[in-house]
């Protein structure tokens, strides 16, 4: 899952109105950690596509920091009682 979710990241960083609708309830420090994602991995995917790294590799790296990412908004966010 998010080797498919790397794939998106081949696309520039925004902030459309589908995502503003689904995060608005989300604390500032987590929408925080979503837009560095967004930017960081992004300029990553570029970086590595154009050093001419095989897509496969390109979307593992990918994947690899997306699941630290999560991992950080997972640290951050109460878990329910």
């Amino acid at each position: 899952m998010l080797v498919e979710a790397g794939w998106s990241y081949r696309h520039p960083p925004k902030e459309g109105h589908p995502y503003l609708k689904r995060s608005a309830h989300l604390p500032q420090e987590i929408k925080d950690i979503g837009w560095k994602a967004q930017t960081r991995l992004c300029k990553r995917f570029r970086h590595l596509s154009n050093a001419g790294k095989p897509q496969p590799r390109v979307l593992a790296a990918i994947a690899r920091e997306l699941a630290g990412f999560i991992w950080v908004i997972a640290r951050k966010t109460p878990m329910p009682a």
